[in-house]
């Protein structure tokens, strides 16, 4: 009865504790002057598609975004034969935030890795690799918009 009673009790206070965000009201979006990313065509696609970032070549702040994202993968398993059964998928995010004077304001290295499994089928594998990739650049793009949001503002 008593732990029932604890349980209830703590869940109550948990619930009600009135936790928010440090200056959630003050928040601006981020805005960019220029915005150059450098890299694999597909991921820039889906990478700047997913983050949504706002370009306004005339904002008084004028923030000038520069990354690199490139993928990578090795083989990390092998079988009695020598084929490879396991990979290490690597996406890899590195940026710098300038002002308008080119001082850096910002940089950080971000990655995302994932060991997948493979087998004969080509098809396959490339299917399971395309899958894969896109999960980690959603894991990207989390962190990226929030580390964005936390120092710019």
């Amino acid at each position: 009865m008593k732990k029932k009673f604890f349980s209830i009790l703590f869940f109550l206070l948990l619930v009600n504790c009135a936790f928010s965000p440090v200056n959630i009201k003050n928040q601006k979006p981020v805005t960019f002057a220029k915005i150059e990313i450098i890299g694999e065509k597909e991921i820039i696609f889906d990478l700047e598609k997913k983050l949504k970032l706002q370009i306004n070549e005339k904002d008084d702040r004028g923030y000038i975004l520069k990354a690199q994202v490139f993928q990578s993968s090795e083989t990390s398993a092998t079988d009695s034969r020598g084929i490879a059964t396991e990979e290490n998928l690597k996406l890899n995010f590195t940026f710098q935030v300038y002002d308008k004077s080119n001082t850096i304001l910002y940089q950080d290295n971000l990655f995302k890795n994932k060991k997948i499994s493979i087998s004969d089928n080509m098809n396959n594998n490339q299917q399971i690799r395309d899958s894969e990739k896109r999960i980690l650049l959603d894991g990207l793009v989390d962190i990226i918009s929030f580390r964005l949001k936390a120092n710019l503002n």
